[in-house]
């Protein structure tokens, strides 16, 4: 069972939750995404599920907050014949600069993205 994101600054327990399937093609192995959260919410969380040897297992968890000034979200890029995949996140800033950027880099293990501190090339 997932945690589901939004809703407990409501009152409410749970979320919905939208579904798709990443191909292997783009992906480098089938990926389920499952993303949750509540329109009336600010935070939101996006879950990629892989079959790993043992069944289905998370392969990675990202949240986000959308309530200006305190805001980050991300973008996954996945490179299939690496069986990688790089997030750039973007955080808002309170004034009108640029916003904060971070980046990282997973590679999937058995399964599940593991942070690489260098990413192979």
């Amino acid at each position: 069972m997932l945690p589901t994101a939004g809703g407990v600054y409501l009152g409410q327990r749970g979320a919905g939750v939208q579904a798709d399937l990443v191909p292997a093609a783009k992906a480098g192995a089938p990926l389920l995404h499952l993303y949750t959260g509540v329109e009336s919410c600010a935070d939101y969380a996006d879950y990629w599920v892989s079959l790993g040897r043992s069944g289905p297992v998370v392969a990675r968890q990202e949240s986000g907050l959308a309530d200006p000034p305190s805001c980050f979200g991300y973008e996954p890029v996945f490179s299939p014949g690496a069986l990688t995949v790089t997030y750039t996140g973007n955080g808002c800033a309170e004034d009108e600069s640029a916003p904060e950027v971070s980046t990282k880099h997973f590679r999937l293990v058995d399964g599940v993205y593991l942070e690489e501190a260098t990413p192979a090339r």
